[in-house]
């Protein structure tokens, strides 16, 4: 097993080549890993592919002041001995959720990319409080990554833009549409290509909203027996969806 996992986005890996990782993630594998020569290393590039390789060597570097902060020049040299390739999880599920209350939005992004889900959309409804700025989804973006080191997943998990809840049908190209409410029936699932998952506020969803999935064809199903919150509830409905 891997001691350490290194992300690299759109990267391309190549068994027996040299690769070079420098600036935070070489400082965090050498100073907080304390990795050495010959320690194994995953390399993830977010779309498929993971390099198992080992760690050659590392220049210690020196920091160059930069402001209050310093920058480190260290650099780790890793030979890639073998290429795997992982396919997408199915269905591709992408997950729209009223954006949960402070630090609970980070358990959601974690959740969701542990149990694999494709994308997440911030979803803006009727009961919503919540509506992130760009800044925040670009750190959620940025906690995806490494959540997805964390849980080893090959493929990123997506942070989309947010959406409104009458876009949520023109904005889907989903083979199934469902909508999470304890008035619909309990979930089944079968094989599909694409799911779109809706988790409403705190406050539920709008007697209007109901109407409006209704006739937009979506499936309105249940996926517990207790009311829950919004990121337990991406959750736990994500891994029903994915158990075909």
């Amino acid at each position: 097993m891997a001691s350490h996992r290194i992300y690299l986005q759109d990267a391309e890996f190549e068994a027996q080549s040299l690769l070079v990782i420098e600036g935070d993630e070489a400082e965090h594998a050498v100073r907080v890993k304390r990795l050495r020569p010959g320690d194994a290393v995953e390399i993830l590039n977010g779309r498929g592919d993971i390099a198992h390789a080992k760690l050659e060597d590392q220049d210690s570097g020196s920091g160059v002041e930069e402001g209050r902060g310093r920058r480190s020049g260290r650099a780790c040299r890793l030979r890639v001995e073998r290429v795997t390739t992982v396919q997408p999880v199915r269905p591709a599920l992408d997950v729209c959720t009223a954006t949960p209350k402070g630090q609970r939005v980070d358990e959601l992004i974690e959740g969701l990319c542990q149990v694999g889900a494709a994308a997440w959309t911030p979803l803006h409804a009727e009961r919503s409080i919540v509506d992130p700025r760009p800044s925040k989804l670009e750190r959620l973006e940025r906690l995806s990554v490494e959540a997805s080191k964390q849980c080893g997943r090959a493929w990123r998990m997506r942070i989309n833009p947010g959406i409104r809840f009458a876009e949520v049908r023109a904005a889907s190209s989903s083979d199934r549409l469902v909508i999470a409410d304890a008035s619909g029936e309990v979930f089944v699932p079968r094989a599909v290509e694409s799911v779109r998952l809706l988790i409403g506020p705190e406050g539920g969803w709008s007697p209007d909203e109901l109407r409006v999935a209704g006739n937009l064809g979506a499936e309105v199903c249940r996926f517990g027996r207790h009311i829950m919150r919004i990121e337990t509830a991406a959750v736990v409905a994500s891994a029903i969806i994915l158990s075909v």
